[in-house]
């Protein structure tokens, strides 16, 4: 009969504790990483956009389109001088000078045109290991956000400060100070 009695009341201490404990929260929806990296991998930004980051999305294009910028004047610029750094070292193998004017200049030589050429060519490269790490940052970028996204950043941080005896090796008890973070 103590037996059943115990039980009935272990119930209902555990039935109250578990109708009190309910409050009403606000249930706030997880971002899958995996979603967002994907999204983001195939249209930069779209990961942003799934993580709700929509001023994200201006600031990732300007980036690809300074890079794409810079890429295409490069390369131009490399074609330009690799054109003509070729013609002249095959055809006029005796003489240094080009007698043309190239991009308003008129005193080129063929080691000038060969160090722009080796100029333009570094920053073309440059532009595309760029635009690779832009790339990848915006997919990480977008995967970072997903699991922060249900992080708590509220103002509820406290710190406490408490009397306390603590143990110690030499002696049994220590009077003390306890400090307590709690967020």
């Amino acid at each position: 009969m103590k037996i059943r009695i115990s039980i009935v009341c272990i119930f209902l201490l555990i039935s109250v504790n578990t109708a009190f404990a309910q409050t009403t929260a606000v249930l706030v929806k997880k971002k899958s990483p995996t979603r967002a990296t994907i999204f983001s991998t195939v249209l930069p930004g779209l990961g942003q956009a799934y993580n709700h980051n929509y001023w994200k999305i201006p600031i990732i294009y300007a980036g690809f389109g300074g890079i794409g910028y810079g890429l295409y004047f490069y390369q131009n610029y490399y074609t330009e001088f690799r054109s003509i750094y070729n013609k002249y070292r095959n055809d006029h193998a005796l003489t240094d000078a080009i007698p043309e004017t190239i991009r308003g200049r008129d005193d080129y030589t063929l080691s000038d045109v060969r160090e722009e050429r080796n100029f333009a060519r570094r920053w073309r490269d440059i532009c595309i290991i760029g635009g690779s790490a832009w790339y990848l940052l915006n997919i990480l970028d977008a995967y970072v956000y997903a699991n922060l996204f249900d992080f708590d950043v509220s103002d509820d941080l406290s710190l406490h400060l408490a009397p306390t005896v603590m143990p110690t090796a030499y002696t049994r008890l220590t009077p003390g100070l306890s400090l307590s973070f709690s967020f």
